[in-house]
């Protein structure tokens, strides 16, 4: 059995809609060939710009998961999982750097992306106090700061792992 590697243009040239696959690689052979008028050029920039918006979310959905694990490190009275919070805040950690890393764009946004998400981190956070400590959730809902209360760059920084003002004695 052999793997066919010629890409062949649809007859009707609908395969955008019908086999996304098929039209990207026949829309990249074009691009190849510099044959641009027959490229599908409505289909094209909306895939295009659908690429920018999906690393943007990329990078929320880890800001996100950065902020909820700080803030359960800095809020949860049970310290059981604080050693499986600071591994997933350095993991998120790494992976926002590496994706700033293949992304730079993304860095000049990075403070309003951060202020955009941090309801989303609170919300998360505090999902998972109610989870797990049910009967503590009225204090851990007045403890979250509504605004940011430390910096992106903070979150970012491999020494940051803060602590409520009371336990840093």
């Amino acid at each position: 059995m052999s793997i066919q590697t010629t890409i062949k243009k649809p007859e009707d040239g609908s395969a955008y809609g019908d086999d996304f696959a098929l039209w990207a690689l026949h829309q990249a052979k074009l691009l190849k060939d510099g044959r641009f008028s027959e490229l599908d050029i409505v289909n094209l920039v909306d895939e295009v710009q659908s690429l920018g918006t999906s690393q943007r979310s990329e990078l929320e959905s880890r800001l996100i998961r950065l902020i909820e694990h700080l803030l359960k490190y800095r809020h949860g009275r049970n310290r059981e999982p604080s050693n499986s919070w600071r591994r997933t805040i350095r993991e998120q950690r790494r992976r926002i750097d590496r994706h700033l890393r293949n992304n730079p764009g993304l860095r000049s946004d990075l403070s309003t992306v951060f202020e955009d998400v941090w309801q989303s981190g609170v919300y998360e956070a505090l999902s998972s106090f109610e989870d797990y400590e049910a009967a503590r959730i009225h204090l851990y809902e007045s403890e979250m700061p509504e605004a940011p209360d430390f910096s992106v760059e903070d979150a970012l920084d491999k020494d940051f792992f803060p602590f409520l003002a009371a336990d840093e004695g």
